[in-house]
């Protein structure tokens, strides 16, 4: 917890309790294991500020998240910090198996029915649940353009946004999707509407 009031926050941002536009509990950062991200929650009276550098733009959370990555600016009140999460390196096999042992541990913890895990409510976001933010162009071709998009977790993803009518594509990208077989790529996800 990132704030002034000593009895609560960690780390105190303002020795003087609600100062310099800095909330007692002004935000927290917590761990998302389902997306491995770092996920920021505003609490403050008065927003934080975060320079997204996936989403490419500076957003003022009130009572929201936001996913984190290196290089973005977090700003409470006067006080701003930068994020840095470590490149991977040598240590990333030792890096991995901590890991999974601490993912384990994780999942250990979620309530099961009927062997079934019951996935606990997520704090609300900037971006919508279910939904997915388009930044940069990737590359573009006949059938459409390719675009980074990111969820609400923070999740990376290639998007292909076909041009119309989709029918004309639609066979052939299915079965090529259905082939891919990379050791990048771990899920293909394929939303079709109103194709037929």
């Amino acid at each position: 917890m990132f704030g002034s009031w000593d009895e609560e926050c960690e780390i105190l941002l303002e020795e003087t309790p609600s100062a310099s536009g800095i909330s007692r509990r002004h935000f927290r950062i917590n761990f998302s294991w389902d997306s491995g991200r770092l996920i920021l929650v505003d609490m403050s009276s008065n927003g934080t500020v975060v320079t997204s550098q996936v989403m490419r733009q500076t957003l003022t959370l009130y009572k929201s998240s936001l996913p984190l990555a290196s290089g973005d600016v977090i700003q409470a009140g006067v006080v701003r910090l930068q994020v840095i999460i470590p490149a991977k390196d040598d240590m990333e096999e030792l890096r991995e198996q901590k890991w999974n042992m601490y993912r384990e541990q994780y999942l250990a913890t979620i309530p099961k029915k009927n062997g079934v895990p019951r996935l606990l409510p997520q704090a609300q976001t900037v971006m919508e649940e279910g939904r997915i933010s388009l930044l940069d162009l990737i590359a573009k071709g006949s059938a459409g353009k390719v675009r980074k998009a990111v969820d609400n977790q923070g999740n990376v993803y290639a998007v292909k946004v076909y041009r119309q009518p989709l029918r004309k594509y639609a066979s052939r990208e299915i079965q090529t999707l259905a082939a891919l077989s990379h050791v990048s790529l771990f899920l293909v996800s394929l939303i079709m509407a109103d194709i037929i």
